[in-house]
């Protein structure tokens, strides 16, 4: 039985789906903000406060919903901190949205910035560089002993096991 009450129901329930948010949007603040060191290396902004600031503030959004959809009911005799919906199709709809803010969103947008950082990378390491360049030397030493392709696959392996070991 639920014992504490309505509004401790209401408030325990969004603090459960805050922090399940704020768990993932903070990943996907750290891969925008690794795509952001690696676009502008020099870059010392306070672009990582504002990411984190805005992460919570999407996860409080989308935990909103919650103190206004759980109540406590009578469930066969017992109080419950419960949800219910007059409709099948309110419940699925309620699953729909919450897999795709929980899930998709921040999996895309996860996977978007390592595939741009994947890309940024490689196209670094494909440059051509005139021989007036003070590291054509040392880069054509270690291009031709294969350490440069051996570390951008490492990174892609990286990358991969990255986006697809937080979700799966």
């Amino acid at each position: 039985s639920w014992l504490a009450g309505d509004l401790l129901c209401r408030l325990i329930k969004f603090l459960q789906c805050l922090v399940t948010y704020a768990s993932n949007y903070i990943l996907v603040a750290l891969s925008i903000d690794r795509f952001g060191a690696i676009v502008q290396p020099m870059s010392f902004s306070k672009r990582a406060r504002w990411l984190l600031f805005s992460s919570w503030i999407i996860s409080a959004i989308f935990s909103l919903p919650q103190l206004f959809l759980y109540e406590v009911i009578e469930i066969q005799g017992r109080l419950q901190c419960w949800i219910e919906f007059d409709e099948q199709w309110h419940w699925q709809l309620y699953m729909t949205l919450v897999s795709i803010f929980l899930f998709f969103v921040p999996v895309t947008i996860i996977a978007c910035c390592y595939g741009l950082i994947i890309k940024k990378i490689w196209n670094r390491g494909s440059r051509r560089y005139t021989t007036n360049d003070v590291f054509n030397v040392s880069l054509h030493r270690e291009s031709s002993r294969g350490v440069i392709p051996r570390a951008k696959v490492k990174i892609v392996k990286m990358t991969f096991l990255i986006v697809v070991g937080k979700y799966f």
